[in-house]
């Protein structure tokens, strides 16, 4: 009867280790994909910004081009139209260089706002998985007591 009861109490507590290594399977995966999806999501951010300034670059090199086979055809008839050009550019230049560290503002922004929300879900992960780890420690450390007990009961039913 008692060898009956302490074999049915190792089996609940098997399957309790048992369920509670599976959630914390579920919840390393959860968190493995939570990374992996930031992950992807930052390079994915960041290829748009490069992109969006490659494009912005191929049109300003395109328009320099341009630019350029007009102007070199009446360069001695238009050299205060130079000028004014010269300026454009620049501001152009300028331009790109205060988008450029824009789109750096912006992604960075973008970044700190997703990890805030991305840190307190891996952090409220990581404090279910610690406590689960927790019960299976002690789950482990009844079944390893009830083991000795049903050990120190088979001794006495089988003497040496």
């Amino acid at each position: 009867m008692n060898f009956d009861k302490l074999t049915q109490n190792v089996s609940d507590l098997e399957e309790k280790v048992s369920e509670n290594t599976r959630i914390y399977n579920v919840k390393k995966q959860e968190l493995e994909d939570l990374q992996i999806a930031r992950a992807n999501m930052l390079h994915k951010q960041w290829n748009n910004c490069l992109s969006e300034t490659g494009r912005y670059v191929d049109n300003f090199c395109q328009w320099m081009n341009y630019s350029r086979d007009n102007l070199m055809k009446e360069l001695s008839s238009h050299q205060k139209e130079c000028e004014k050009v010269r300026t454009e550019l620049e501001s152009l230049k300028q331009n790109v260089e205060n988008m450029t560290r824009e789109c750096d503002a912006d992604y960075t922004k973008a970044n700190d706002d997703d990890l805030s929300n991305f840190n307190g879900a891996i952090f409220d992960i990581r404090s279910i998985n610690n406590d689960l780890t927790k019960n299976i420690k002690v789950e482990e450390d009844g079944l390893n007591k009830i083991q000795n007990k049903i050990k120190q009961c088979t001794v006495k039913l089988h003497p040496i």
